[in-house]
């Protein structure tokens, strides 16, 4: 025998253990890595493939002894996930279900295919095929997941939905002992016909325990992003109450000081009059916007604008959005308003101009914001990517300001062209 049938036979005699470790490999990879990673990986690699070797050269034909086996070989890849990455027991699991169901469908894609075909198993067919769909199955499986695994170890969140990963687990136990007992009455030699309906269902069965597991990932932070924006909203509405207060102070201090100036007027040189009274009516809110909100909104935010030399235009017709809730127009016009001043500031001073126009257009209330940027800015999913490192903190108020329009129909559009920030928010209005 030479070295090349040597290599074969090895691997079709523990092909099993070669495919589920880079299974659980393609699920653990976005895991966030304990010390040591590389010999910790290794270990378990070589204590699989001793499990294995051991256990080929007892040729058991027994189908509860290889389910005993299979349950071994399974526990020593979940033990490996704990053993390498910094992980829970249940995201340990959550690898395991993915890892399996993806050897599986590979598996079965193969059964599939051989139930239509003559080949034999060292057939030079049957190895290309062996590779193409290796390296398509796993492939597929690591980029469809890649995403949404790197976000969660990101932010931190870990699985939840115990139920749910149970479920997967079940409907994956259920199609390995349909192979068990595939492989006990050999259909590929007797009934090619009960093999291909048999790789169909569990082709299904891992189909569908893979989307279970990834709409898993993609609710939970979907739901941990509904509760973030929706504290973001709550806040809000402390921000507005408290500004509100703010503003209230602000006016009665501008009153007073206004009266005591008319005392003091005749004891005042021109210049020194004028001088004060500008002071004072960059203090004073003079916006009537017909939405009280808005008024203190905006007396609060030509404060910052003044402040950063940021000349402010704005056409605002109230009344039309009057439906909002206070914390809800905070949410649409904030955050707007907090990165168009930062953008600004890294642009020279003649450049520092902020426009703002809310109107009314047939059965719908239109909302403009315009300033100039000078940064690059990357979207994703039609919202500019936050600039700031901290992902987890940060990129949450463009996402507030479309959860806002969706709860009411309406729509959320950016561009950014020409050196120039558009904001284009359109809400129908109340029937």
């Amino acid at each position: 025998m030479n070295v090349f049938q040597s290599v074969i036979n090895f691997i079709y005699e523990n092909g099993y253990v070669l495919e589920l470790f880079a299974a659980f490999s393609v699920f653990a990879f976005w895991y966030r890595r304990r010390s040591y990673f590389i010999l910790r990986y290794l270990l378990v690699f070589f204590l699989l493939l001793a499990t294995s070797m051991v256990w080929n050269l007892f040729h058991i034909e027994s189908m509860w002894l290889t389910w005993i086996k299979y349950i071994v070989l399974i526990l020593i890849s979940g033990g490996g996930v704990l053993l390498c990455t910094e992980t829970n027991l249940w995201d340990a699991l959550f690898c395991a279900v993915g890892g399996v169901a993806t050897q599986h469908l590979y598996f079965r894609f193969i059964s599939l295919i051989l139930s239509f075909t003559d080949f034999g198993y060292e057939s030079v067919f049957r190895m290309v095929i062996t590779v193409v769909l290796f390296f398509t199955v796993y492939l597929s499986v690591f980029f469809l997941f890649r995403k949404p695994l790197k976000e969660r170890e990101e932010e931190g969140r870990r699985s939840s939905d115990k139920v749910s990963l149970l479920l997967g687990l079940a409907i994956i136990i259920v199609a390995i002992i349909l192979h068990l007992y595939e492989s006990t009455h050999d259909f590929l030699s007797t009934d090619r016909s009960l093999l291909s309906a048999f790789s169909c269902y569990g082709i299904l069965c891992c189909l569908f325990t893979l989307g279970l597991e990834y709409s898993l990932i993609r609710n939970k932070a979907l739901s941990v992003e509904k509760a973030v924006l929706e504290h973001l909203v709550e806040k809000q509405k402390e921000q507005y109450e408290h500004s509100k207060e703010t503003i209230d102070i602000i006016n009665i201090k501008c009153h007073d000081m206004k009266q005591h100036i008319a005392l003091l007027e005749s004891r005042l040189e021109p210049e020194e009059l004028n001088e004060i009274t500008s002071k004072i009516k960059v203090y004073e809110t003079s916006y009537h916007t017909g939405n009280e909100v808005i008024d203190v909104f905006l007396a609060e935010k030509s404060l910052l604008f003044e402040k950063n030399k940021v000349q402010f235009n704005c056409i605002v017709d109230g009344g039309c959005i009057g439906f909002l809730k206070p914390s809800e127009i905070y949410a649409l016009f904030g955050n707007a308003f907090d990165n168009a001043i930062e953008a600004l500031q890294s642009v020279p001073e003649e450049d520092r101009i902020f426009t703002l126009s809310v109107k009314r257009q047939l059965d719908m209330a239109v909302i403009h914001m315009e300033n100039v940027f000078s940064a690059d800015l990357t979207f994703e999913n039609g919202l500019p990517r936050t600039t700031k490192g901290d992902l987890m903190s940060h990129g949450f108020g463009m996402r507030s300001i479309k959860m806002v329009a969706e709860k009411y129909r309406g729509s959320v559009t950016v561009r950014a062209e020409g050196g120039i920030f558009n904001l284009n928010i359109l809400l129908p209005l109340p029937q």
